[in-house]
């Protein structure tokens, strides 16, 4: 298809100025034309009384974005993708002993993270689609890296198409 070859990826993480360890974490998927484009970003636990702070949440968003952007290609929905993520988070948790019954929401928090997700489809007209969860978004560029489009920071709107 053309105009396909034209996509590029750009990516860069900032240093972590804090004394905390760093939580993001990205990926560029493609599969057959598709595109996928993920990046998350853990939670961090609360300072208060947690002996093991800074516990990383670093798992939450890594696992977030290996499940997510090959589903997204694979033609599942956003919905779904994300259900998808939720669940392997669950399996990190519980790997962790933090389940309904251990956690505090202080002390013993779940691992988590926000996150934002888009998929490029290569049928023509090309269409773009992306969800959010917490405040991270999505930035579109043009060939000149120029912004073409940038999504709402409104976490009560969760999924746009």
């Amino acid at each position: 298809m053309a105009g396909l070859e034209k996509v590029r990826f750009f990516a860069f993480q900032q240093d972590n100025k804090k004394s905390k360890p760093n939580e993001d974490a990205y990926v560029c998927y493609q599969s057959e034309g598709d595109y996928s484009f993920v990046v998350a970003d853990g939670v961090t636990r609360s300072v208060y009384g947690d002996p093991h702070y800074p516990f990383s949440a670093r798992s939450a968003a890594e696992t977030f974005c290996k499940v997510t952007a090959p589903a997204l290609v694979s033609g599942i929905s956003h919905y779904r993708s994300f259900e998808l993520a939720n669940n392997a988070i669950a399996a990190v948790n519980q790997q962790a002993g933090i389940t309904p019954e251990t956690v505090d929401y202080l002390n013993n928090d779940y691992i988590c993270c926000k996150a934002a997700a888009g998929v490029l489809l290569k049928e023509c007209p090309r269409r773009f689609f992306y969800g959010h969860i917490g405040d991270c978004g999505i930035l579109v560029y043009n060939g000149s890296l120029m912004p073409l489009f940038l999504s709402e920071n409104n976490p009560l709107s969760v999924l746009k198409q």
